[in-house]
């Protein structure tokens, strides 16, 4: 989208405002487009670790998140905590 507003005349302001991304994003995008044509918008690799779930995960919150059901917190995550509960006066709780 950013790319044909681009080709319609409007500044990476005016893109910017339209979409509620930041000029810079805007304009990196377009100079992507610039420098690699359609294939430049396709994601890069990144760095570090992969993204845990992949596509059907992305897929299922996408489409509303069915299935997925957040616990305000489980045993897990509490044991995760360790020794990092605190008490008000800074003491441990245990």
């Amino acid at each position: 989208m950013m790319v044909l507003l681009s080709g319609a005349g409007l500044t990476a302001d005016e893109i910017g405002e339209l979409l509620g991304y930041h000029p810079a994003t805007v304009r990196r995008w377009i100079h992507r487009y610039h420098a690699d044509g359609p294939a430049g918008l396709a994601d890069r690799p990144r760095s570090g670790r992969p993204r845990l779930g992949g596509a059907p995960a992305d897929n299922l919150i996408h489409a509303g998140g069915s299935g997925f059901r957040r616990r305000p917190w489980s045993p897990a995550s509490v044991l995760s905590l360790g020794g990092r509960w605190r008490r008000h006066d800074d003491r441990p709780c245990c």
